[in-house]
This record gives structure tokens, C-alpha cells and sequence, in this order.
């Protein structure tokens, strides 16, 4: 449906990147996290985006490069992991109508009638959603989620630097004070 969808989420419709919204588990020692590990990718909901081994390594790598920022260090052995990273981009189409009432201009000010005008665009929203799962317990205790309309207009230049900025935007209230 949406070619190399993934890259248009980090390709913003807007010109900043949207908020993350982020929560996490309190009673969780994040200091205890030193390594991290990426989990399988499953299949998603039927909104998910399916998409290709490249868009997935650039995600992963984008990630990675956020996380060792943040001093943790990548292991290739899930086993050996202290934190399985976890993400899934999300879409839904939408509808965002809008009406507009102005006056009409003859030759003198608001002598003629009122115009009414419609306008209706069909957008994606994209959600990118982001679990830090702790092993043992198999449950995520830490969570980033950002959602933003998603731009069709696409470059393959300069995409993983695109990846990396929303990577380091989702991840900078890690690890939560």
C-alpha cells in the first residue's frame, strides 16, 4: 500500500518530530540494564506495515545507535540480553474535514452572500510504538510511542538519518530519571 512505508513516518508530514509519549514501569531498576537484544519481528495487526529487510535493518539500526548513546551495548544472543527491544509501526487511514464561511467580494464590502467551502483529505497516521521487555518477566516495562501523519513524499537520500533522529527523539527519556 505505502511504498517504504516506514521511512515516511520518519519523514514527518510536519516540520518537528511529534512528541513521544512515553511511560515506564517505577519499580523497575533501569541501572540493572546493560545489554539489550532485538526480539523477532511477529506479524502485526492487520494495520501494521509490512515491510522490507532494509526498512527493518535501518529501524534496527537507528535504535541501536539511540541505545549505545544511552550506554547500552548490543548483544547478538537474545539469551544473553538484560532488555529485548520490541517495535511495530502501525497505520490507520483517516479523514480530516474541514469547513471554511467567508463572504463573497463584489465592488463593495460583505453586500453579497455568504460562501461556504469544504475541503476533505485522506491522510495515513502513522504509530510507531517502541517496548523495552525485560526477559525474565516477559513484560515490557518501558514504552515510547509517537504518532505523526504520514508523508508520501519520500527520499532515499538521507533516510537513515531520518531513522536515527526518531530513534534518539523516542528514546531521550531513557532511562527515566
Amino acid at each position: 500500500m505505502l511504498l517504504l512505508a516506514g521511512s515516511v513516518l520518519f519523514g514527518c508530514a510536519s516540520g518537528g518530530l511529534p512528541q513521544p509519549i512515553v511511560d515506564h514501569n517505577r519499580d523497575y531498576d533501569f541501572t540493572a540494564a546493560k545489554t539489550f537484544a532485538f526480539m523477532n519481528r511477529k506479524s502485526g495487526p492487520a494495520e501494521s506495515v509490512v515491510l522490507s529487510d532494509m526498512e527493518i535493518n535501518r529501524v534496527n539500526n537507528a535504535f541501536e545507535r539511540a541505545l549505545t548513546m544511552r550506554g547500552l551495548t548490543l548483544v547478538e544472543k537474545r539469551e544473553d540480553a538484560d532488555i529485548l527491544i520490541s517495535w511495530l509501526l502501525v497505520t490507520k487511514e483517516q479523514t480530516d474535514v474541514r469547513s471554511y464561511n467567508s463572504t463573497s467580494y463584489y465592488q463593495c464590502w460583505g453586500c453579497g452572500p455568504a460562501v461556504s467551502d469544504v475541503s476533505v483529505r485522506q491522510y495515513t497516521q502513522g504509530t510507531l510504538i517502541v517496548d523495552m521487555v525485560d526477559p525474565e518477566m516477559r513484560k515490557s516495562v518501558w514504552r515510547s510511542v509517537v504518532q505523526s501523519k504520514l508523508n508520501a513524499e519520500h527520499e532515499l537520500e538521507g533516510q537513515q538519518e531520518r531513522f536515527n533522529n526518531v530513534a534518539e527523539h523516542m528514546m531521550a527519556a531513557y532511562p527515566p530519571q
